[in-house]
Formats: structure tokens, sequence, C-alpha cells
């Protein structure tokens, strides 16, 4: 009599199949079709095609090109261009960047979509990424921000408030389908968002706690009863997320775009003075102008605009600003006085002919200088 194996063969368990495909089937039946997934998709490959089309590097586009094209800049978006936090959800910076966001959106969003119905994804999309987008303008207020990352985590994070409130409904067989998408998604924003610098963690982390509360009260039973009640919980959804990005926006407001303004503006006053400051010391060491002259060059020429300028900084650096541009603005009004009192103190030494007073004089004028290369990184950060 032959042996007889106990081993069972191995092969996929036909009822967690079975189970799937039923899922699938009464998902589709509820939803027969998607639509959202596709036209956001649709748009983020369009826009970019349009954008390296117009000029905009393929894999690597600048900083500049960026926020023309409506990527979110503190400076300008706290400042009032809001709009920002939308557009920037649809400009990608580079191939591989647009690439990997919508191939995991194409993966995950299909059954997103199908589980909220178009509208309450939609929103739970839009939601995600804006309040990503605020997040990022509270963590990094100084940086250059766009892509659909915030959003598209976003979208797990509602996955994730799905599986939450309604445990077991969605069979193991069906997420495991989405595996590889995640793991590939979640190692490239995340593992590598700590070693290389640009990644907008925060932005990622914020759509993700984002569609993980919007995704909460959404999350209802598969049945047609469930779904012709669901508007009113969208209409929730809506009212109260408005109501959160309004009072984000309110509380990120700031006055650094007003202070960029007026650091451009202070560059050329600060250029012109420097200037003639120099050059009038070089004719008074060649004795082409005596000391009262240099002294009234100082007070009349040079003074009054630095002054002004001085005057101009000095009320926006009380304004509401960023910790990095209030520290920025700090050290640039210090600047702005130091040479201020080095210049009224050299008029006073020349027209008292004061050698102590000349020399404290020079003294803070070097110290001004030390600070100067300060205030130039902090122009170009």
């Amino acid at each position: 009599m032959p042996a007889v194996d106990p081993t069972p063969p191995l092969v996929p368990d036909p009822s967690a199949e079975d189970q799937a495909r039923a899922f699938l089937r009464a998902l589709s039946r509820l939803t027969p079709r998607i639509w959202v997934t596709p036209v956001i998709v649709a748009l983020n490959l369009g826009l970019f095609v349009v954008m390296v089309a117009s000029g905009v590097d393929l894999f690597s586009p600048g900083a500049e090109e960026l926020v023309r094209w409506g990527a979110t800049f503190g400076p300008l978006t706290a400042s009032g261009q809001w709009w920002r936090l939308a557009s920037a959800m649809f400009i990608h910076i580079g191939l591989l960047h647009v690439a990997m966001n919508m191939w995991v959106l194409w993966s995950a969003g299909p059954l997103v979509e199908r589980l909220l119905g178009h509208t309450g994804f939609a929103l739970t999309y839009l939601l995600s990424g804006l309040l990503g987008g605020l997040a990022s303008l509270w963590w990094n207020p100084a940086v250059v921000s766009a892509g659909a990352s915030g959003a598209v985590f976003g979208v797990y994070g509602a996955l994730s408030a799905f599986l939450i409130v309604r445990r077991h409904v969605v069979p193991l067989q069906v997420l495991r389908g989405l595996r590889t998408s995640t793991l590939v998604f979640v190692a490239y924003n995340l593992v590598f968002g700590l070693m290389i610098k640009g990644i907008d963690m925060a932005a990622h982390v914020g759509g993700l706690l984002g569609g993980l509360a919007c995704a909460l009260p959404l999350a209802r039973e598969l049945t047609e009863a469930a779904w012709r009640r669901r508007w009113r919980a969208n209409l929730v959804l809506a009212l109260a997320g408005a109501g959160l990005l309004v009072g984000g926006a309110a509380l990120l407001r700031n006055d650094a775009a007003a202070l960029q303004r007026e650091i451009d503006r202070f560059v050329a006053v600060e250029t012109t003075n420097v200037d003639r400051y120099n050059q009038a010391l070089g004719r008074l060491h060649r004795g082409e102008i005596t000391d009262a002259q240099m002294a009234r060059l100082l007070r009349t020429e040079v003074l009054p605009s630095w002054i002004a300028a001085g005057r101009r900084l000095e009320r926006l650096r009380r304004g509401k600003l960023p910790a990095v541009y209030a520290e920025r603005a700090k050290t640039l009004v210090r600047y702005v006085k130091l040479r201020e009192e080095g210049w009224t103190l050299l008029a006073r030494a020349l027209e008292e002919q004061d050698r102590d007073k000349a020399e404290r004089a020079t003294r803070l004028q070097k110290e001004a200088e030390g600070l100067l290369d300060t205030v130039k990184q902090g122009r170009k950060e």
C-alpha cells in the first residue's frame, strides 16, 4: 500500500480569492465607474508635459521655475498667495517625482475612490494635499515645495481610516495587490526623505494625518442605503475642512514677503551708500576734500537714506515673522545700526578733530562689515 503524504499541497486558498472577487464585485456595483483618479492623474501628467515643453528641466527643475509655475514658497504663500497650496499639488520636481506619485495613485486610488465615493475621495485627496501644504508651511517656512506626495499619502491615510472603522471588510487578498507600490512609495518618500535635502517630510506626514481624519466620517457600510446617505458626511467634511484651512492660514499668515521686498530694496540703498562713503573716504585720503566736507557729505548724502531704510526694516522686524526670517531681520537691523553709529561718530570726529572718536568709528565699521557676510547668506537662503 503506497504511503500517503499528509502535507497538503501549497495552493492558494480558494476561499480567500473568492472572497476578494466577491468584495470587488459588490464594490463595483455600488460604484460602477471611477473617474476622479484618472482625472487627477491626467492633470498631473498633462501639466508636467506642458512645463517640460515650455523649457523646464525634465529631471531637475530649478526653484525659480517651480515658483513661477505655482509651487509653494513660504514668503509668498503666507503673505496672501494661498492658491499656491492648491497649485503646488499638481506641480512636480522632475520625471521621477511625478512618475512615482502617479504610479502609486493609480494603484491605490481606484480602490479608495470606490470605498469613499467620488465626492468623498475628491474631498479627501484635495484636503489632504492642502493640509499637507499647511504643515509644510508651518515646519519649513522658507523652502520651495511642490508635488502630489502629501495628497497621495492622504489616500493611504484614508484607506487606513476605512480599515480602522470597518475592520475585516476589505479582504487581505485585495490589500496584497497594493503591497509593492506601497512599499516602494514609502521607501522613496520616507527613507530617502531622511537622506536627501529638499524632500518635504512635513507635507507627507500632514497629508497622511489629513487623509486619516477626513476618511473617518466617510467610512460607511458597503450598502446602497449607506451610499445614499453619504452626501451628509461629504457636506460636513467640506465645511469642516474649509474651516480648518481658513484657521490654519490665519495662524500662519506673516510678513515674510514684505520683509523680503524691503531687503531687496535695502540692497540698492546699501550698495549706493557704501560706494558713496568709500569714494568720499578715498578723496579725503588723497586730500581732494576737507574733513568738514567729508562730515557734511556723511550727514547730508549718506545717513538720511540709510536711517530711513533702517526704520522700515525695524518696523517689519516687529511684525509677524517665522523664526528664520525674524533672525534674519534682527541681524540686518543690527548691521544697519552699526553702520549708522559708525558714520555718525565719524562725522563728529571729523568736525571736532577727535582721534578717539575716529578710532571708535572705525571699530564700529569693522564690526558692521563682520555682519555683512551673515546678512548676504540670509538673502540667499
